[in-house]
């Protein structure tokens, strides 16, 4: 009896050490901003991981005059959804924003050569063959209100379908708020540039099939007073 409570005991010693490693209390970070709301971000890691992150919270209760701090809900608020961002975070319990960065391209537009690995409903995420970093890209925004007909180009959005399956996909791409698709290019022939480092741009060597003008104004990206984007937020 004495053997078998001691060979208990040690059971129960040995599996609590390993359930009380310590965890990771701060870090730094890349990724994509997938998602946001007035006090909490969403972050697709570039290891692929999805976290969310809240603001940092001071004081008590609500009652007691405790809330969120509010230079990160500003922080928060100015982060256009869709853009590639550096974070820094500590964790008390909850994962908290210590620090939020947009990387920004060193140019406004180029072209892209990568793989494409996943469609949204009004962007795309690409990574280039290198380093396989993740970008996303956006659509397009077609026309104006979404009342009056206003939408993300899903032509192009098919045509990307289509080709979903090609190793490689060459595009042109600009940067406006976040980084946007603008229109797919022929790869045959073509040397392959540094991303983000293309000063004169090669000859457009395949159009879609049908080229649409560009808005005369994105309802969503109106400044400096920016609206909420019914695609880009999430409920709190």
């Amino acid at each position: 009896m004495r053997f078998k409570s001691m060979h208990l005991l040690i059971v129960v010693s040995f599996s609590y050490s390993l359930f009380s490693i310590p965890k990771k209390q701060q870090g730094e970070l890349l990724g994509i901003l997938d998602s946001k709301g007035e006090a909490w971000i969403e972050v697709i890691e570039d290891d692929g991981f999805r976290n969310r992150y809240l603001a940092p919270w001071h004081g008590g209760s609500p009652s007691k005059d405790g809330g969120f701090d509010p230079y990160i809900l500003g922080v928060i608020k100015d982060t256009v959804v869709g853009n590639r961002i550096r974070l820094k975070w500590r964790h008390d319990g909850h994962l908290r924003i210590e620090e939020l960065d947009v990387v920004i391209p060193r140019e406004s537009r180029g072209v892209f050569i990568g793989k494409l690995i996943e469609i949204g409903d009004h962007w795309v995420d690409f990574e280039n063959p290198e380093d396989r970093i993740p970008w996303r890209f956006y659509l397009r925004w077609i026309g104006g209100y979404p009342e009056n007909g206003g939408g993300y180009d899903g032509k192009s959005r098919e045509e990307l379908v289509e080709r979903s399956d090609e190793g490689l996909l060459r595009f042109r791409w600009s940067y406006d708020l976040r980084p946007r698709f603008e229109s797919l290019l022929n790869l045959e022939g073509y040397q392959e540039p540094l991303f983000y480092e293309v000063e004169d741009l090669p000859p457009l060597l395949k159009e879609s099939e049908m080229p649409i003008a560009p808005p005369v104004i994105n309802p969503f990206n109106i400044a400096p007073k920016p609206t909420v984007n019914p695609f880009d937020s999430a409920p709190l």
